[in-house]
């Protein structure tokens, strides 16, 4: 329990392990006792950001970097932070600190994209992310996030070979596997765009269908249940 454990280390275990509330209580014991270095403000940070709560990871890893300006990886959790709080210019500016700092972070190049989507400047985004995808080829993750943005911007056909490509590197890579059958889809491919739109329902958090799905066979003298999702 965190009431026996004092240390940085300690925290950083709790917050690892997904334990975010005894993270939380022994970043705040060393703060309150030691008054904190720039990790444990990070680390509350990260925490706060993990647990919904913007506003004080915004104000947790804002003073970490007023006592450590060159840590590049506290700029890119600040940006984070700011754009889930829908401060997207600000987050854009921190990503870039980033890259001023360490031109090839992966992590900095993806975020910056993703903000620049939020922006609408696609192609700013699919600058970042095709950056991104140079620096880390087999990122299933980032060929999904470049596949959003080519369909963003109405290229379908490369949007899906970015999707193919992301289930190749990750087969059980829901998202990406339900996406590319958004894009089929959309594309009027419908025997396969349906097939890959089923991964959907393997997604954590969806209830399972209550009742057999309909198999297309004759309904005579039975009903069918539309089940809203």
């Amino acid at each position: 329990m965190a009431e026996e454990r004092n240390s940085f280390d300690d925290a950083l275990h709790f917050y690892r392990a997904g334990d975010l509330d005894d993270a939380g209580i022994i970043c705040r014991r060393i703060m309150e006792q030691e008054g904190g270095g720039p990790d444990v403000f990070h680390l509350a940070g990260l925490i706060a950001g993990r647990q919904g709560r913007y506003d004080e990871a915004i104000a947790f890893i804002s003073k970490a970097i007023d006592i450590n300006p060159y840590a590049y990886s506290y700029y890119n959790n600040l940006g984070i932070a700011l754009r889930f709080n829908k401060r997207t210019d600000e987050a854009t500016e921190n990503f870039r600190k980033v890259l001023e700092l360490n031109p090839d972070f992966v992590d900095a190049h993806i975020s910056l994209g993703l903000a620049l989507q939020d922006k609408g400047m696609i192609d700013d985004a699919l600058k970042n992310f095709r950056k991104a995808l140079s620096l880390s080829p087999e990122s299933a993750e980032i060929f999904n996030n470049l596949a959003l943005a080519l369909e963003d911007k109405g290229m379908m056909y490369e949007s899906i070979e970015a999707y193919r490509q992301a289930v190749l590197l990750r087969p059980d890579y829901i998202d990406a596997h339900k996406n590319l059958g958004t894009a089929y889809l959309l594309s009027g491919n419908f025997e396969k765009g349906w097939e890959g739109y089923e991964w959907r329902l393997k997604a954590t958090g969806v209830d399972p269908l209550p009742k057999p799905k309909w198999d297309g066979s004759p309904l005579e003298g039975r009903t069918i249940l539309v089940y809203a999702e």
